[in-house]
């Protein structure tokens, strides 16, 4: 896993947290990279954790992805 790909996986926690949220915390990690383009980076990344089985990642009411690492 690169330096980015292991920045995203630490991230993660054992509740559902939304990517949103995700991404917001990560322009603390990412200083020159705009929100969207986390958003985008990171859904993309944890979708690909998901197909593989290693998070859970529902919508949520609000129509939001939502992940848990497990």
């Amino acid at each position: 896993m690169s330096h980015e790909g292991s920045i995203l996986y630490s991230q993660l926690e054992d509740e559902f947290r939304g990517v949103d949220e995700i991404a917001r915390k990560l322009t603390t990690f990412f200083t020159g990279v705009g929100y969207e383009v986390l958003l985008e980076d990171a859904t993309l990344f944890y979708k690909e954790l998901a197909n593989k089985g290693f998070v859970e990642c529902v919508e949520d009411v609000d129509a939001s992805k939502s992940l848990r690492y497990f």
